[in-house]
């Protein structure tokens, strides 16, 4: 099983949605959205610090999906 984390840009938002790109060899691919949002070209500290927790958890949860 594969599991890749994707994102689809919303430029008018001005912002990323990310995604899990789910693969199992006998079964079809299928995309899982958990609802997590990233800011594009954060501007201040506080988004940046933002956009680096989401990620971790996007990680840590794809981990959980592999399992």
């Amino acid at each position: 099983m594969s599991v890749i984390i994707r994102q689809r840009k919303n430029t008018v938002k001005k912002e990323s949605v990310l995604y899990f790109d789910i693969y199992n060899p006998p079964s079809p691919r299928y995309r899982l959205f958990p609802g997590l949002k990233i800011v594009l070209n954060p501007a201040n500290e506080l988004d940046k610090q933002s956009n680096k927790e989401i990620l971790f958890n996007a990680k840590s949860m794809r981990n959980e999906i592999e399992k």
